[in-house]
């Protein structure tokens, strides 16, 4: 018969998992489309008075603030007084649709039939592992993993990232098996391929007729090739401005001059507060320290959280941010509803807490931008890095703790009998002794 320790385990393992499941179900409750008159599918949510509105993150929304001001954006959607709020990321209409207009009739990939394939045995032997520069345009074979005849030629220019959010390092890709180009797709709009093409490539560059042809890329006019050095030069003072985030890695703090410093010193720390008003990703709540003295959020990395205090009313604002567009549309909104509470944006502490290094620093940069704008002092960032944070607000004074997300665990385990470890392993020896 098996061990009576075993059942003593389980029994303990059971009650384990019964507290998470306990904290998991409560965590829900906070969740968006919490509430049980609205369906996630629904074209017309109305939500008012909930702990947690409807996430907002698509266009066409109508959002009346607790102030009657209306937001960006159209339709029927309304989320009125509710205490925690969405984050707005709302597209311009307009660039999308030059978005549109530069793709329309211009396809993304072609697949090309096999009498369309194109032979690159010879090529693929001339480039060899390490690919070739044509001019500024470098072509890297990129062999399948699994199937050695399979494999993507990969055309970049070495040192430079498109679109304005330098997210794309590939600018164009065909694919190859047994020796033959199966498909070309590019990674860019078609303008941006044709000049980069006629700006960095040359004659010998591989499959360049074919790439024009199949892709329908348009002709590089004078006048688009001014446009893309337009565009490079913003995209070159973008990464500069990103690199001197990337510098700031750590935590400064105000001194009495108003200057951040780099410190050491880590934030003070605390548990997981039951009754704390939590905000989730996307999200953002202003509280009164007579409504809830405690807001707290976690997660952040490389999400980043923004906190506003100000000390004569005692109102804070906490906000998780997940994308800069939704630091850019969040800020005004976020600083009027403040404003309508006859709260001075030159009185506001502002701290900046959490990211992830070479994955956050437009969210970073674009809330520094926003909170010059209305003047707002900063005075703690803690920023980039590679570990997740959790982060909780005092309404009391608008003090910043970390605090540790397993205290609920914790509690559960002390109604139990203290876990011996060290018994747990005699028991396992014993066992394996007696196989």
């Amino acid at each position: 018969m098996p061990c009576d320790c075993f059942y003593n385990i389980k029994e303990v393992m059971i009650k384990i998992f019964m507290g998470r499941l306990k904290m998991e179900l409560k965590s829900l409750n906070r969740m968006p489309y919490n509430n049980r008159n609205y369906k996630k599918d629904d074209q017309n949510p109305k939500v008012t008075n909930s702990d947690t509105s409807i996430w907002l993150g698509t266009r066409n929304l109508k959002v009346t603030n607790p102030g009657g001001s209306i937001l960006p954006g159209t339709g029927d959607p309304e989320v009125t007084n509710s205490d925690i709020n969405p984050l707005f990321d709302f597209r311009d209409p307009e660039f999308e649709k030059e978005y549109e207009n530069l793709s329309l009739g211009r396809p993304r990939y072609v697949e090309l039939s096999p009498e369309e394939q194109i032979d690159v045995s010879a090529l693929l032997a001339d480039l060899g592992e390490e690919g070739k520069t044509y001019n500024g345009i470098k072509v890297d074979p990129n062999p399948d993993w699994i199937n050695p005849n399979k494999g993507t030629l990969l055309y970049s220019i070495p040192g430079k990232l498109f679109r304005d959010d330098n997210s794309i390092p590939i600018m164009l890709s065909a694919d190859y098996e047994n020796g033959k180009i199966t498909r070309i797709a590019r990674n860019i709009d078609p303008e941006a391929l044709a000049v980069n093409l006629a700006l960095y490539g040359n004659e010998q560059l591989p499959l360049l007729d074919k790439i024009n042809e199949f892709l329908g890329l348009p002709e590089p006019t004078e006048d688009l090739i001014n446009k893309e050095r337009i565009l490079e030069q913003r995209r070159e003072q973008e990464r500069a401005e990103l690199a001197k985030v990337t510098e700031r890695e750590g935590r400064w703090i105000s001194n009495d001059n108003g200057e951040l410093v780099r410190t050491n010193q880590p934030r003070n720390s605390t548990y997981d507060i039951r009754g704390a008003n939590e905000v989730l990703q996307g999200q953002y709540s202003i509280k009164q320290a007579e409504d809830s003295r405690y807001m707290q959020t976690f997660g952040i990395g490389p999400c980043v959280a923004l906190t506003l205090y100000d000390n004569e009313t005692r109102t804070g604002v906490m906000a998780h941010i997940d994308s800069p567009e939704k630091v850019e549309n969040s800020t005004p909104v976020i600083i009027r509803q403040l404003q309508q509470q006859g709260i001075d944006p030159e009185d506001l502490e502002a701290r900046i807490i959490g990211g992830r290094t070479e994955l956050s620093e437009e969210i970073i940069r674009n809330l520094n931008q926003s909170l010059s704008q209305y003047n707002v002092p900063i005075v703690e960032e803690d920023i980039l890095g590679n570990s997740s944070r959790a982060i909780m607000m005092d309404l009391n004074d608008g003090e910043v703790y970390d605090y540790l997300e397993d205290k609920s665990i914790q509690e559960t385990l002390k109604v139990q009998q203290p876990i011996d470890l060290e018994w747990l392993t005699k028991i396992g020896q014993s066992l394996i002794r007696q196989k």
